[in-house]
């Protein structure tokens, strides 16, 4: 399993949450607030976990797109290798 965090700026949320379930079934989105070059900004985090191996991929094409529609410089992807646990009430199932 992957997890992926995708930090931008909070601009166009509705579309970016559109954007962002055309390839992936399931995400947060947190608000935040950022700091670059010494400036705060308001931003989203967009955390997917998914065993998704083309998942690199999609988020570079949604970052690009992002980048081209909010005139941004630059999305930041981080990721992370995780494991993970469902649990439901008639037990827990490992995601794979």
């Amino acid at each position: 399993m992957r997890l992926y965090r995708l930090y931008t700026e909070r601009k166009r949320k509705a579309w970016l949450i559109r954007l962002v379930t055309e390839h992936f079934n399931g995400f947060t989105v947190f608000d935040t607030i950022g700091v670059w070059n010494g400036i705060q900004e308001k931003s989203v985090c967009i955390e997917i976990i998914t065993s998704d191996v083309v998942a690199a991929c999609k988020l570079g094409w949604i970052s690009h797109a992002i980048c081209g529609l909010n005139r941004q410089g630059c999305v930041l992807i981080i990721e992370h290798d995780v494991s993970a646990k469902l649990y439901k009430t008639n037990g827990v199932e490992k995601l794979t």
